[in-house]
């Protein structure tokens, strides 16, 4: 019973959330007239990202669906995998990018926490299927593997996943070691025109991941390249020329233009394109911000529906529990 209000009071949620206006893009262009686009679902589950745990930024969201949508009309096909899962708040966006004959892989140390080392996420089963369940995610080429990323290699990714792959992700363990062996993994794993997605690169909280990456790339020069930096995320290729593509894919893109100050700079003696939060930052007391946000939710009914229907979910629950 608590369960079916539950997914009733995420209905109101997201009957205000398709409500909503959203775009689609295609290699250097935003296509509005194509209601059919492979990323349509995927943008709009953008609208509602926010209702799952994690630290997947919507830059990199944005960056990660244009990236798909050229992959997609360019004929290119494969599996999407991630290494580090968290609450599926990234992988829901990759299994919702993919074909129906795509199959999508996540690992994760899952119930095996006491090997989570460096405590950079902490994996948990049955809320990703919930969530997964809440976004509507297909169980058909779905596969969710309990595994250290340390006891994996490349081929063992290709045979879960039954294909190359078209989009990997890494956001596991934040030490250098483990960065290394994921990048190791990623690059035996993913398709010619692949590409490889590593998070944290730039966040001081883990240096581990600069120096693993580094050293990587210093040892294995030939093996990625890098051609985008956005939203936390550094974006890499198999090839310097799908490298070039996709960065000149990006820096056409409108959407990315809209939101971002697009720039050209160098990163491990290659060309990359990095996009910063074009927005105005400026410093607001808590008192004010307390009422800016109590405005917002008055001027956005898909806000306040989601506020509200996460209070009927939390009130009925509550009442389950009591009444046991």
């Amino acid at each position: 019973m608590t369960e079916r209000l539950s997914l009733q009071a995420r209905f109101v949620h997201n009957h205000y959330a398709r409500r909503s206006r959203y775009r689609y893009c295609q290699v250097g262009f935003m296509d509005s007239k194509k209601p059919n686009s492979f990323s349509a679902r995927a943008l709009r589950y953008l609208e509602q990202m926010d209702e799952i745990e994690g630290w997947f930024t919507l830059e990199a969201a944005w960056c990660t669906v244009c990236l798909n949508d050229a992959q997609q009309r360019n004929g290119t096909r494969g599996s999407v995998v991630e290494i580090g899962v968290h609450h599926g708040k990234s992988f829901i966006l990759l299994c919702l990018l993919r074909s129906q004959e795509e199959t999508a892989v996540c690992y994760d140390l899952f119930e095996r926490q006491d090997e989570n080392i460096d405590r950079s996420g902490k994996g948990n089963l049955a809320i990703l299927i919930r969530n997964l369940q809440y976004a509507g995610i297909s169980q058909s080429h779905l596969k969710l593997i309990t595994a250290n990323s340390l006891d994996l290699t490349g081929a063992i990714v290709r045979r879960d996943a039954e294909s190359p792959i078209r989009m990997f992700s890494i956001d596991g363990g934040h030490t250098a070691e483990i960065t290394r062996n994921d990048l190791s993994i990623a690059t035996e794993a993913i398709a010619d025109d692949g590409v490889i997605i590593l998070d944290d690169f730039f966040n001081e909280s883990w240096p581990g991941v600069a120096t693993g990456a580094a050293q990587f790339i210093r040892d294995y020069p030939k093996k990625m390249v890098p051609f985008a930096v956005v939203g936390n995320k550094v974006f890499f290729a198999k090839t310097d020329r799908a490298a070039e593509s996709y960065r000149q894919i990006l820096s056409k893109s409108n959407i990315l233009a809209e939101h971002f100050a697009i720039k050209i700079s160098e990163f491990f003696g290659h060309p990359v394109l990095v996009g910063v939060d074009a927005r105005k930052a400026i410093r607001v007391s808590p008192k004010l911000w307390l009422l800016i946000r109590r405005v917002s939710f008055l001027k956005s009914p898909r806000v306040l529906a989601g506020k509200i229907a996460r209070r009927i979910s939390r009130r009925f629950r509550s009442r389950s529990l009591n009444f046991d």
